[in-house]
């Protein structure tokens, strides 16, 4: 009878240290799916756009109107809507495609239309592959704003539609 209890208490430590192990392995598996899922599927493309937006408009290198280190939000002044001021009011390492922009500035009394660019040679190369779907195309967000131009003293309503394309790595 003795020589039985020590085979049952074996064999149950055993069947216990396999379970242990079982769960272990099953625990592991979750976590490194899950680890990798998070990384998948974590898209950060449509706040950097928005990041991007808003350094365009409200930075004072960036379109919108200043004087006397004061800010007009809303107001577009027309003397700073230029490719060569975008392309100056944020940088990146020469050789990386990065964000781009199409800006349209539409007057609402004259249906007058100003377009320029931020980066417009990674525009022309990312906008085309934006339609298409998937992690590694890149990211496009359209924004239309009302807005009011300044321009000579004036104030003009205008619509800003701004074609934003980050891309993704």
């Amino acid at each position: 009878m003795n020589k039985m209890n020590k085979k049952a208490v074996t064999e149950n430590v055993a069947l216990w240290m396999m379970r242990m192990l079982f769960l272990a392995i099953v625990v592991v598996t979750i976590v490194f799916l899950t680890k990798f899922l998070v990384a998948i599927y974590m898209q950060t493309a449509d706040a950097q756009a928005s990041v991007y937006i808003n350094k365009i408009l409200y930075e004072k290198n960036g379109i919108i109107r200043y004087e006397n280190e004061r800010a007009y939000a809303g107001v577009i002044d027309l003397s700073k809507f230029s490719e060569s001021r975008l392309n100056n009011s944020m940088k990146f390492e020469k050789g990386e495609e990065g964000p781009c922009a199409k800006l349209t500035l539409k007057n609402l009394e004259t249906d007058e239309k100003n377009t320029t660019f931020w980066n417009k040679r990674w525009y022309q190369r990312l906008r085309p592959r934006a339609s298409f779907r998937g992690i590694g195309s890149p990211f496009l967000k359209e924004v239309t704003i009302l807005v009011t131009i300044y321009q000579n003293g004036k104030y003009v309503p205008a619509t800003l539609t701004i074609d934003m394309v980050v891309p993704r790595k």
